[in-house]
């Protein structure tokens, strides 16, 4: 299990899954890196991406079959937390599509953009999450980012793909070029009371930990060293491909 055996107290570098997934891509093997919450919590999702990525999941009407239209946050959330990996998360505009009966069975989100370190990384949306119900919609991704293109007339959106899963190449049949990876990021998990959760970084950031305990506030301290004092531990994931869309 990937907590205990690959924590930053054994493997001192946050390379280590970065790492392995290069040197299998060298070897021209796809290497899937799963995180134990995510077998635990939410093995259902966790095996229907497999089932994608193995092309073995179940195929339902082609996406010109299926309707589109705009819906709430909430309808959004739900689905995503149902089908997503990693949740829903925070945007302004949600796409879904039905099928025949109505049924919900694909979902993409945008938000506005965000400013980055580099002063001219500013992008005006962001493709926060994609998702179908766990089968196969040929063209849906297609479709559902061509509605928002044509209602929102963005001129660039940048996305991400979480490299545990995948390069996300399907972004490049939509128009995006790959422009750069990602460092690993990080993630806390507590090792005094074990709840097969992951926390992210932010939660416990340098001044959430001040203020959550005082009493590790020492000299020259560090946030990663409070965390340990706080019984606290962090594991590294592959980082993720960054992909830019820009209207021509």
């Amino acid at each position: 299990m990937l907590f205990r055996s690959v924590s930053q107290s054994r493997y001192k570098h946050r390379g280590y899954h970065k790492n392995k997934y290069r040197a299998c891509q060298d070897q021209g093997i796809k290497l899937i890196t799963i995180f134990e919450d995510e077998w635990l919590n939410r093995s259902q999702i966790v095996k229907s991406r497999l089932s994608q990525i193995l092309g073995i999941n179940k195929r339902g009407p082609g996406a010109r079959c299926l309707s589109l239209s705009f819906i709430s946050s909430s309808q959004a959330t739900d689905f995503l937390n149902t089908h997503h990996i990693s949740g829903a998360a925070k945007a302004e505009v949600a796409v879904g599509a039905y099928d025949l009966n109505q049924k919900l069975v694909a979902v993409m989100t945008f938000s506005q953009g965000r400013k980055f370190t580099k002063p001219k990384e500013i992008w005006q949306w962001e493709m926060v999450r994609f998702s179908t119900d766990g089968q196969h919609y040929a063209g849906i991704a297609a479709r559902l980012f061509n509605h928002f293109e044509k209602i929102y007339q963005p001129r660039s959106v940048l996305s991400y793909a979480d490299l545990r899963w995948g390069q996300g190449l399907y972004l490049a049949h939509l128009g995006f070029r790959r422009f750069e990876d990602t460092l690993p990021n990080y993630w806390y998990f507590s090792l005094k009371n074990p709840d097969f959760k992951r926390y992210h970084r932010f939660t416990f950031n340098k001044q959430a930990m001040i203020k959550k305990y005082p009493h590790l506030v020492t000299e020259g301290c560090t946030e990663y060293s409070m965390a340990q004092g706080a019984g606290l531990e962090r594991i590294w994931d592959c980082g993720n491909a960054k992909w830019i869309w820009y209207k021509t």
